[in-house]
């Protein structure tokens, strides 16, 4: 006794929703939107957006053993295998991922967002924008905070690069 397989049942496609006629005098308007990498969102941003970048790399890369990497949609740092921050550009402004407990951090000093039910931020759950000299000053004390605490000596003779300044 040969046993066949069952006959399994195709669904019939589903026809395609009828398109509203076009009225007389009216075009049709497409909304493109870019994929940008983070290198040509560097590029394309402002001379001062530039300049707040540039100061948290810097910042960054200027703790012992830290590690920039860039990927298509920001710039990562790590110490060895830890990862410690993310940049992103987004518009006109800066998001910076941090490995700090957004609870620990007083709100009304640096109004900072908890990322950490996101997926891609899981590792680095506190995010602060940085669109101004006071907010990039905030920033640099959350990076301070989050070395002191990790105990990551900061290189006495660090060179400040500016980053942006080779890019188109």
């Amino acid at each position: 006794a040969v046993e066949e397989p069952a006959p399994v049942e195709e669904e019939a496609p589903k026809p395609a929703p009828e398109q509203p006629p076009v009225e007389e005098g009216k075009r049709m308007v497409y909304a493109y939107r870019y994929n940008r990498s983070h290198m040509s969102r560097v590029i394309q941003a402002n001379k001062e957006l530039k300049g707040y970048y540039s100061a948290l790399k810097n910042r960054l890369l200027s703790y012992y053993k830290i590690k920039s990497r860039e990927s298509w949609s920001c710039e990562s740092f790590r110490f060895g295998r830890d990862l410690l921050a993310k940049v992103v550009m987004r518009g006109k402004y800066i998001r910076l991922y941090l490995a700090l407990d957004p609870d620990s951090v007083p709100f009304n000093t640096y109004h900072q967002r908890n990322k950490g039910h996101v997926k891609r931020y899981a590792d680095v759950p506190l995010m602060v924008k940085v669109k101004t000299k006071v907010g990039l000053h905030r920033a640099f004390r959350l990076i301070d905070m989050m070395m002191d605490a990790l105990t990551i000596p900061e290189i006495r003779d660090y060179d400040y690069v500016y980053f942006a300044e080779n890019l188109i």
